[in-house]
């Protein structure tokens, strides 16, 4: 719900805390041996974070780019 959240306007910045957290979790498991994701594919989605930042930074709207979802939602799988 809460990528559901930031990629239809309604973010914040706790949601966007718990994106970073669910990213670097998967990552951190994964690392631990449980799965075969990519590592591009975890720098793809942290820089998809990192953008929504400087984003909500400058127009205080906490939301994902339409474009940048795909890149996001290859963690999600």
């Amino acid at each position: 719900m809460t990528f559901a959240a930031c990629q239809s306007g309604a973010g914040s910045a706790y949601l966007f805390n718990e994106l970073v957290q669910l990213l670097y979790v998967t990552f951190f498991v994964q690392d631990a041996g449980y799965g075969d994701t990519d590592l591009i594919i975890y720098a793809r989605a942290e820089a998809v974070l990192e953008r929504g930042l400087q984003r909500a930074e400058v127009e205080r709207l906490w939301e994902l780019e339409a474009a940048e979802l795909p890149s996001f939602q290859a963690v999600l799988q």
